[in-house]
């Protein structure tokens, strides 16, 4: 992660990786499933945004393709909220669909800010030196 920009390395990588495993895990089982979409939602504005954008849309050339459908893949399960067997529905949570869009798109903009972070802490270090 440090080589990415992501500064401090650690904190950034135990954070993707628990965000990919508990949001799937989550997603997988259907709970809490529009926070999970959410997450998963972030991860892959990330994951596009710092390292596939520049190789292009196709993902023979490790461009933003797969994890772009990944992504898209998440926010429509977001969006559309649990299947009748997750534990969402056995438990009776169920959200307006207007909630789980905000939701959603509350996931975009926390992937933005996690995209910006290393660049501004790049302008930082820039105007101190």
């Amino acid at each position: 992660m440090a080589h990415m920009g992501f500064r401090p390395a650690r904190l950034f990588a135990v954070t993707s990786a628990l965000t990919e495993l508990g949001g799937g895990l989550l997603l997988a089982v259907g709970l809490l499933t529009p926070l999970a979409a959410a997450a998963l939602v972030a991860q892959a504005v990330v994951i596009v945004g710092h390292v596939h954008w520049q190789n292009g849309f196709f993902n023979s050339k490790s461009g933003i393709e797969f994890p772009l459908l990944l992504g898209l893949g998440a926010a429509a399960v977001g969006v559309a909220g649990g299947s009748a067997v997750g534990v969402d529905s056995f438990v009776g949570f169920t959200l307006a669909p207007s909630v789980g869009i905000a939701i959603v798109v509350a996931g975009v903009v926390a992937g933005l800010v996690a995209l910006a972070l290393p660049r501004l802490g790049s302008q930082r270090a820039a105007t101190r030196a």
